[in-house]
């Protein structure tokens, strides 16, 4: 194999957002043939890209890399032209750049061909079968960004519903909170269906572009996206599968508040600063707990261990003014974890209302500001004895 390319084509071809720190070894076949050097590879999850670039391909052949340690190379050799080579019982290739200034050559090791699996997933997708979906402009790629601290669980996942033809509802959905927001986008989805989004899927989309969908027997197989080189494509989940967690979102959206209290800008400030002072952290032995005492008239951030011994780490004697509609309170406390709190007020940073509702013998917390919204799971309080907390998502 023996192929002279322009660097700068090929980083840009490269599709660096779809490997992520989750992916360990990842690897990248690279083809040349035909006048053009092709690279492909497989990511998390079975998320796949292939990509075409302009060469002068003096011998054919094809190798697979480290794609971490090729990319980084691409990127330092950028506006020249490199040469890639490998001989026939050599396990490394060679990288080449000679410019005016220097001349630089680097081994890169090389793996085994069955290493990477891109040749036998793209085999099993038919592009042509592809349908458009739905148009990725900035306002939906932004969102997705901002949405994307949800999907910290093994269980979340992005869903997306057609609202109207030029707007979508855009949902991040995992274990114990979810949020949802209108989006400005068009959409070709139909009263009923909708997308379920791999985090890959999101991390390597651009815009504008399209997202198409390929079905094999009514069952979604792959959401792909095309841009100026070849395309990327992930497996994903069929929306069947998973619209109970869209509609289970919008039955806790729909659920009359039985609570309702607006906390002030002060309150907010003190909440986040308490926050960032003690984050919750999984490997210590106490987690960060926010209760709104009712009958005290405070809130408290409470440092719990895994004795349920509570230390006070912040109270304020500021409370906000609430509302019910029968004039009760359905509980004289509630609790919520300081980690899902942090990732509530990282999607609506100035709430104009919190409200509490119990479904199912779960108690809600929702906080609503104009078109988001986000439903938490509360904590369970020592005198309840309700059964076990629901999952955002689960069937009634």
């Amino acid at each position: 194999m023996k192929v002279i390319v322009a660097s700068e084509k090929v980083a840009q071809a490269l599709p660096s957002k779809l490997f992520g720190s989750k992916i360990r070894n990842e690897v990248i076949r690279l083809i040349a043939d035909n006048e053009a050097l092709t690279l492909q590879g497989a990511a998390y999850l079975g998320s796949v890209f292939r990509a075409s670039v302009p060469a002068q391909v003096l011998e054919q052949g094809e190798v697979v890399v480290d794609a971490k340690f090729f990319r980084q190379l691409i990127s330092a050799f950028k506006f020249h032209e490199i040469e890639l080579s490998k001989k026939e019982n050599d396990r490394r290739l060679t990288l080449r750049c000679n410019t005016d200034k220097c001349f630089s050559e680097y081994k890169i090791p090389c793996f085994d061909d069955d290493a990477e699996p891109s040749k036998e997933i793209i085999g099993q997708f038919n592009l042509e079968e592809a349908e458009p979906v739905l148009t990725v402009n900035d306002d939906l790629l932004k969102t997705l960004t901002r949405l994307r601290p949800f999907l910290s669980s093994i269980d979340a996942c992005f869903i997306i519903t057609p609202e109207d033809h030029e707007h979508v509802r855009l949902f991040a959905i995992q274990s114990a909170i979810a949020a949802t927001t209108t989006v400005y986008a068009e959409s070709f989805l139909k009263e009923g269906d909708g997308l379920v989004l791999p985090d890959t899927a999101v991390a390597s989309l651009t815009a504008p572009s399209v997202i198409s969908r390929i079905r094999r027997d009514d069952e979604l197989e792959a959401l792909v996206t095309v841009h100026e080189y070849g395309f990327v494509a992930h497996r994903t989940f069929p929306f069947s599968e998973r619209a109970n967690y869209a509609r289970q979102v919008m039955n806790f959206l729909n659920t009359p508040a039985q609570l309702e209290f607006s906390p002030s800008w002060n309150l907010l400030y003190h909440l986040k600063d308490i926050l960032k002072i003690a984050p919750p952290d999984a490997r210590r032995s106490h987690r960060t707990r926010i209760l709104w005492d009712f009958k005290e008239q405070k809130v408290k951030a409470l440092a719990v261990d895994y004795y349920s011994d509570a230390t006070e780490l912040f109270v304020s004697s500021e409370f906000p003014t609430w509302s019910s509609p029968d004039g009760k309170l359905p509980k004289d406390q509630i609790v919520i974890s300081a980690e899902l709190l942090t990732l509530a007020l990282q999607f609506v940073p100035r709430p104009e209302r919190f409200e509490f509702f119990i479904s199912h013998s779960v108690p809600i917390l929702r906080i609503v500001n104009r078109n988001d919204a986000v439903v938490v799971a509360c904590m369970k309080t020592e005198e309840e004895q309700t059964p076990e907390v629901q999952e955002v998502g689960d069937d009634d």
